[in-house]
């Protein structure tokens, strides 16, 4: 009876590792599909929120021809990572998850400074101040849409915390997609390698 149960495991064993092997040499022949649309929904997301902010701010500072050139570098880096991740590139699959550091990073700049300036643009309003820095910031998408209440831009509400708050989310999802693409590109591609050095190893 013991001896039956050995054997089994031993069977068993000995399937996974012709499991895993196969898995590996498909790998050889097959390309990194999972990281590649992973990024592509990274690269998507992070454009929505790009316009969106782009949309909302005032459009003759500095800070949009900054934010155009990152969004640039973004959307070719991106593109140019998810190709060669889905070639099994480690250095590829590093950058992706920068990238995805980036994209948390940018949550605290342009849409924080939405809902900063929209608060002081609703006080403005209201008469409870008379600082009118948000011109430097908001746009007229905001507000002139908000004050006047105009049906002009309906395809998103004259709100800048609506816009900040929806910005937030989809860098969020380009992060997470961009991280998790990362480290599935990461994972597979230190696989791969590891099984082709054994490879030439055994030769």
């Amino acid at each position: 009876m013991i001896n039956e149960v050995e054997n089994n495991n031993s069977l068993n064993q000995m399937s996974d590792l012709e499991h895993d092997k196969n898995e590996l040499e498909m790998m050889r022949y097959r390309e990194n599909h999972l990281s590649y649309n992973i990024g592509i929904i990274g690269i998507f997301a992070s454009l929505a929120a790009c316009f969106i902010c782009l949309n909302s701010t005032n459009p003759v500072t500095a800070v949009v021809v900054a934010k155009v050139m990152m969004n640039i570098v973004i959307l070719l880096g991106g593109f140019l990572c998810i190709e060669k991740a889905k070639a099994y590139s480690k250095n590829a699959s590093i950058a992706l998850m920068v990238f995805g550091g980036i994209c948390v990073a940018r949550i605290f700049w342009i849409p924080i400074q939405l809902i900063s300036y929209f608060a002081k643009y609703q006080d403005f309003l209201a008469g409870k101040t008379t600082d009118t820095t948000y011109e430097n910031y908001l746009g007229k998408t905001i507000t002139t849409a908000y004050s006047q209440s105009t049906d002009a831009y309906r395809w998103l509400p004259a709100n800048g915390t609506f816009r900040g708050i929806f910005a937030i989310v989809l860098l969020l999802i380009a992060a997470a997609a961009f991280i998790t693409a990362g480290v599935f590109g990461y994972i597979r591609s230190k696989k791969l390698s590891t099984y082709l050095d054994s490879l030439k190893v055994n030769e």
